[in-house]
Protein backbone atom coordinates (compact mmCIF):
# COMPACT_ATOMS: atom_id res chain seq x y z
CA UNK A 1 0.00 0.00 0.00
CA UNK A 2 2.86 2.34 0.48
CA UNK A 3 4.49 1.62 -2.37
CA UNK A 4 1.04 2.20 -4.21
CA UNK A 5 1.03 5.64 -2.61
CA UNK A 6 4.63 6.79 -3.32
CA UNK A 7 4.44 6.17 -6.51
CA UNK A 8 1.24 8.30 -6.66
CA UNK A 9 2.76 11.01 -5.07
CA UNK A 10 5.74 10.80 -7.69
CA UNK A 11 3.14 10.84 -10.54
CA UNK A 12 1.65 13.99 -9.03
CA UNK A 13 4.86 15.74 -8.29
CA UNK A 14 5.67 15.34 -12.28
CA UNK A 15 2.86 16.31 -13.32
CA UNK A 16 1.96 19.11 -11.14
CA UNK A 17 5.61 20.27 -12.57
CA UNK A 18 4.73 20.83 -16.01
CA UNK A 19 1.67 23.34 -15.27
CA UNK A 20 1.49 26.71 -13.87
CA UNK A 21 -0.53 27.02 -10.81
CA UNK A 22 -1.77 30.85 -9.32
CA UNK A 23 -2.65 29.28 -6.19
CA UNK A 24 0.47 27.24 -3.74
CA UNK A 25 -2.80 24.77 -2.93
CA UNK A 26 -3.38 24.15 -6.62
CA UNK A 27 0.26 22.36 -6.66
CA UNK A 28 1.12 20.96 -3.28
CA UNK A 29 -1.88 18.58 -1.75
CA UNK A 30 -3.43 19.39 1.41
CA UNK A 31 -2.40 16.82 3.16
CA UNK A 32 1.64 17.78 2.47
CA UNK A 33 1.20 21.43 3.23
CA UNK A 34 -0.53 20.27 6.52
CA UNK A 35 2.89 18.69 7.36
CA UNK A 36 1.63 15.03 6.91
CA UNK A 37 3.94 14.44 3.53
CA UNK A 38 7.37 15.65 2.49
CA UNK A 39 7.78 16.89 -0.68
CA UNK A 40 11.11 16.67 -2.51
CA UNK A 41 12.44 17.60 -5.66
CA UNK A 42 15.56 18.47 -7.67
CA UNK A 43 19.15 17.21 -8.93
CA UNK A 44 18.86 14.29 -11.17
CA UNK A 45 22.05 12.75 -10.26
CA UNK A 46 20.56 12.19 -6.64
CA UNK A 47 16.94 11.22 -7.80
CA UNK A 48 18.46 7.24 -7.02
CA UNK A 49 19.22 8.15 -3.42
CA UNK A 50 16.19 10.57 -2.64
CA UNK A 51 14.05 7.28 -4.11
CA UNK A 52 15.54 4.72 -1.75
CA UNK A 53 15.86 7.44 1.62
CA UNK A 54 12.04 8.22 1.26
CA UNK A 55 11.31 4.19 0.60
CA UNK A 56 13.52 4.06 3.94
CA UNK A 57 11.52 6.45 5.65
CA UNK A 58 7.98 5.37 5.15
CA UNK A 59 9.00 2.22 5.77
CA UNK A 60 10.31 3.47 9.34
CA UNK A 61 7.29 5.90 9.58
CA UNK A 62 3.90 4.10 8.64
CA UNK A 63 1.58 6.51 7.38
CA UNK A 64 4.09 9.03 6.09
CA UNK A 65 3.97 9.64 2.54
CA UNK A 66 7.02 11.35 0.68
CA UNK A 67 6.63 12.94 -3.18
CA UNK A 68 9.99 12.59 -5.44
CA UNK A 69 11.07 14.19 -8.93
CA UNK A 70 13.59 15.71 -10.04
CA UNK A 71 14.19 18.18 -12.97
CA UNK A 72 17.66 19.56 -12.06
CA UNK A 73 18.89 21.41 -8.74
CA UNK A 74 17.71 25.06 -10.07
CA UNK A 75 14.59 23.51 -10.01
CA UNK A 76 15.12 22.10 -6.07
CA UNK A 77 16.18 25.44 -4.98
CA UNK A 78 13.54 27.16 -6.43
CA UNK A 79 10.85 24.76 -5.30
CA UNK A 80 12.00 25.01 -1.42
CA UNK A 81 11.92 29.36 -2.26
CA UNK A 82 8.35 28.76 -3.92
CA UNK A 83 6.62 26.77 -1.38
CA UNK A 84 6.24 24.09 -3.76
CA UNK A 85 8.70 21.39 -2.06
CA UNK A 86 10.14 21.05 1.77
CA UNK A 87 13.69 19.62 0.27
CA UNK A 88 15.61 20.51 -2.71
CA UNK A 89 18.22 18.33 -4.07
CA UNK A 90 20.67 20.12 -5.11
CA UNK A 91 24.71 18.21 -6.82
CA UNK A 92 25.58 21.77 -8.23
CA UNK A 93 28.23 23.88 -5.91
CA UNK A 94 27.46 25.29 -2.95
CA UNK A 95 27.29 28.98 -3.92
CA UNK A 96 24.32 28.09 -6.59
CA UNK A 97 22.03 27.76 -3.27
CA UNK A 98 23.28 31.37 -1.83
CA UNK A 99 23.44 33.22 -5.24
CA UNK A 100 19.50 32.03 -5.69
CA UNK A 101 18.24 33.57 -2.45
CA UNK A 102 15.58 35.83 -3.25
CA UNK A 103 16.23 39.63 -1.82
CA UNK A 104 14.88 39.30 1.59
CA UNK A 105 14.84 35.76 1.69
CA UNK A 106 16.44 33.90 4.51
CA UNK A 107 19.08 31.43 3.14
CA UNK A 108 17.95 27.92 2.76
CA UNK A 109 19.89 25.31 5.01
CA UNK A 110 22.00 22.77 3.62
CA UNK A 111 22.53 19.48 4.78
CA UNK A 112 25.36 17.51 3.04
CA UNK A 113 24.93 13.69 2.40
CA UNK A 114 27.35 12.51 0.38
CA UNK A 115 30.79 13.42 -1.38
CA UNK A 116 30.47 12.99 -5.10
CA UNK A 117 32.70 13.96 -8.15
CA UNK A 118 32.41 15.05 -11.77
CA UNK A 119 34.35 12.15 -14.04
CA UNK A 120 34.66 12.51 -17.61
CA UNK A 121 34.00 9.23 -19.54
CA UNK A 122 34.84 7.71 -22.46
CA UNK A 123 34.35 4.62 -24.61
CA UNK A 124 35.74 1.64 -22.93
CA UNK A 125 38.16 1.19 -26.41
CA UNK A 126 39.69 4.45 -26.07
CA UNK A 127 43.62 4.19 -24.74
CA UNK A 128 43.48 7.68 -23.66
CA UNK A 129 43.63 6.65 -19.63
CA UNK A 130 44.15 10.61 -18.08
CA UNK A 131 43.33 14.28 -19.27
CA UNK A 132 44.69 17.58 -17.78
CA UNK A 133 42.05 20.04 -17.06
CA UNK A 134 43.85 22.01 -19.53
CA UNK A 135 43.27 19.51 -22.04
CA UNK A 136 39.72 19.14 -20.91
CA UNK A 137 38.92 22.49 -21.29
CA UNK A 138 40.22 22.72 -24.99
CA UNK A 139 37.71 19.51 -26.13
CA UNK A 140 34.84 20.88 -24.64
CA UNK A 141 35.80 24.84 -25.94
CA UNK A 142 36.28 22.78 -29.70
CA UNK A 143 39.53 23.91 -29.58
CA UNK A 144 40.93 20.45 -29.82
CA UNK A 145 38.53 18.08 -32.42
CA UNK A 146 40.65 15.17 -32.59
CA UNK A 147 41.51 12.59 -30.58
CA UNK A 148 45.06 11.90 -31.72
CA UNK A 149 46.05 15.05 -30.57
CA UNK A 150 45.22 13.82 -26.89
CA UNK A 151 47.41 10.53 -27.82
CA UNK A 152 44.24 8.05 -28.87
CA UNK A 153 43.19 6.93 -32.48
CA UNK A 154 42.76 9.66 -35.62
CA UNK A 155 39.21 10.05 -34.58
CA UNK A 156 36.94 13.22 -34.73
CA UNK A 157 35.97 13.79 -30.90
CA UNK A 158 32.39 13.71 -30.07
CA UNK A 159 31.30 15.80 -26.93
CA UNK A 160 28.41 15.52 -25.07
CA UNK A 161 27.62 17.83 -22.44
CA UNK A 162 24.43 19.32 -19.71
CA UNK A 163 21.75 21.46 -19.64
CA UNK A 164 22.63 24.69 -17.92
CA UNK A 165 20.27 23.87 -15.31
CA UNK A 166 21.93 20.65 -14.41
CA UNK A 167 23.89 20.13 -11.02
CA UNK A 168 26.48 18.27 -13.07
CA UNK A 169 27.16 20.99 -15.27
CA UNK A 170 27.12 23.27 -12.66
CA UNK A 171 30.09 21.49 -10.89
CA UNK A 172 32.16 20.77 -13.90
CA UNK A 173 32.07 24.39 -14.82
CA UNK A 174 33.17 25.65 -11.78
CA UNK A 175 35.73 22.83 -11.21
CA UNK A 176 36.94 22.29 -14.58
CA UNK A 177 35.61 24.66 -17.38
CA UNK A 178 35.62 27.98 -15.48
CA UNK A 179 33.19 31.04 -15.34
CA UNK A 180 32.17 32.67 -18.83
CA UNK A 181 33.22 29.18 -20.58
CA UNK A 182 31.46 28.32 -23.75
CA UNK A 183 30.69 24.41 -24.86
CA UNK A 184 31.17 23.93 -28.10
CA UNK A 185 27.93 24.46 -30.07
CA UNK A 186 28.32 21.05 -31.40
CA UNK A 187 28.01 19.66 -28.58
CA UNK A 188 24.86 16.99 -28.02
CA UNK A 189 23.03 17.87 -24.42
CA UNK A 190 22.27 14.88 -22.69
CA UNK A 191 20.72 13.78 -19.41
CA UNK A 192 23.13 11.15 -17.22
CA UNK A 193 21.11 8.06 -18.60
CA UNK A 194 20.96 8.93 -21.82
CA UNK A 195 24.54 10.28 -21.75
CA UNK A 196 25.90 7.45 -20.49
CA UNK A 197 24.13 4.87 -22.99
CA UNK A 198 25.31 7.23 -25.75
CA UNK A 199 29.30 7.01 -24.47
CA UNK A 200 28.97 3.55 -24.51
CA UNK A 201 27.65 3.40 -27.70
CA UNK A 202 30.01 5.75 -29.61
CA UNK A 203 34.26 5.44 -29.57
CA UNK A 204 34.95 8.88 -30.18
CA UNK A 205 32.53 10.24 -27.27
CA UNK A 206 33.56 11.97 -23.74
CA UNK A 207 31.20 12.95 -22.08
CA UNK A 208 30.97 13.31 -17.71
CA UNK A 209 28.78 11.92 -15.03
CA UNK A 210 28.46 11.35 -10.92
CA UNK A 211 30.76 9.10 -9.69
CA UNK A 212 27.52 7.36 -8.20
CA UNK A 213 26.50 6.90 -11.65
CA UNK A 214 29.09 5.29 -13.38
CA UNK A 215 28.81 1.88 -14.54
CA UNK A 216 31.48 -0.79 -16.88
CA UNK A 217 29.63 0.11 -19.76
CA UNK A 218 32.01 3.61 -20.06
CA UNK A 219 35.97 4.32 -18.65
CA UNK A 220 36.08 7.01 -16.55
CA UNK A 221 39.76 8.89 -16.71
CA UNK A 222 41.91 10.22 -14.46
CA UNK A 223 42.36 14.21 -14.45
CA UNK A 224 45.67 15.84 -13.82
CA UNK A 225 47.23 12.06 -13.30
CA UNK A 226 44.85 11.84 -10.33
CA UNK A 227 42.11 8.49 -10.92
CA UNK A 228 38.67 8.89 -9.41
CA UNK A 229 38.04 6.59 -6.57
CA UNK A 230 36.63 6.45 -2.79
CA UNK A 231 40.10 7.83 -1.61
CA UNK A 232 40.76 10.35 -4.02
CA UNK A 233 37.19 11.67 -3.93
CA UNK A 234 36.75 11.37 0.05
CA UNK A 235 40.17 13.56 0.44
CA UNK A 236 39.19 16.23 -2.37
CA UNK A 237 42.72 14.75 -4.10
CA UNK A 238 40.31 14.68 -6.80
CA UNK A 239 39.59 17.90 -8.77
CA UNK A 240 35.95 17.75 -10.00
CA UNK A 241 34.95 17.29 -6.19
CA UNK A 242 31.31 18.19 -5.16
CA UNK A 243 29.08 17.53 -2.47
CA UNK A 244 25.06 16.31 -2.51
CA UNK A 245 22.91 18.15 -0.49
CA UNK A 246 19.72 18.95 0.75
CA UNK A 247 18.47 22.02 1.41
CA UNK A 248 15.35 23.20 3.72
CA UNK A 249 13.56 26.10 4.83
CA UNK A 250 14.82 27.42 8.18
CA UNK A 251 11.32 27.35 9.33
CA UNK A 252 10.90 23.66 8.02
CA UNK A 253 8.11 21.61 9.53
CA UNK A 254 9.38 18.81 12.32
CA UNK A 255 8.71 15.83 10.09
CA UNK A 256 11.17 17.62 7.48
CA UNK A 257 13.45 17.89 10.20
CA UNK A 258 13.23 14.17 11.15
CA UNK A 259 13.38 13.15 7.83
CA UNK A 260 16.62 14.97 7.27
CA UNK A 261 17.74 13.50 10.89
CA UNK A 262 17.25 9.77 9.51
CA UNK A 263 19.29 10.51 5.94
CA UNK A 264 22.30 12.01 7.97
CA UNK A 265 22.43 9.32 10.36
CA UNK A 266 25.09 6.89 9.65
CA UNK A 267 23.25 3.36 10.40
CA UNK A 268 20.34 4.89 8.04
CA UNK A 269 20.55 7.03 5.44
CA UNK A 270 24.51 6.61 5.51
CA UNK A 271 23.83 3.02 4.86
CA UNK A 272 21.63 4.41 1.94
CA UNK A 273 24.22 6.00 0.22
CA UNK A 274 26.92 3.81 0.32
CA UNK A 275 24.50 0.62 -1.12
CA UNK A 276 24.78 3.16 -4.08
CA UNK A 277 28.49 3.42 -4.13
CA UNK A 278 28.47 7.16 -2.85
CA UNK A 279 30.68 8.01 -0.12
CA UNK A 280 29.26 9.17 3.11
CA UNK A 281 29.88 13.24 3.34
CA UNK A 282 32.47 13.63 5.83
CA UNK A 283 34.29 17.29 6.29
CA UNK A 284 37.91 17.88 4.98
CA UNK A 285 40.44 17.99 7.83
CA UNK A 286 42.48 21.11 7.37
CA UNK A 287 45.89 21.01 7.89
CA UNK A 288 47.54 22.44 11.35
Amino acid sequence: MLRRMYRIACILTVFCAFFSVPARAELVPATFLQGQGIVIMGSNTMLPLAQLLAEAWMREQPGSVVSVSGGGSSRGIKGVYDGVAQIGLVSSPTESVQEATPKGEQTLVIHRLAQDAVIPVVHPANPVANLSAAQLRAVFSGAVTNWKTLGGTDSPIEVLSHNGTSGTYEAWKERILGDGFVVTPSARILETGPMLRAVAATPASIGYVSYGRLDSSVKPLGIDGVMPDVESIADERFLAVRSLKMVVHPDCPEAVRSFIAFCLDPEKGGTIVGQLGMIPYRPVKQQP
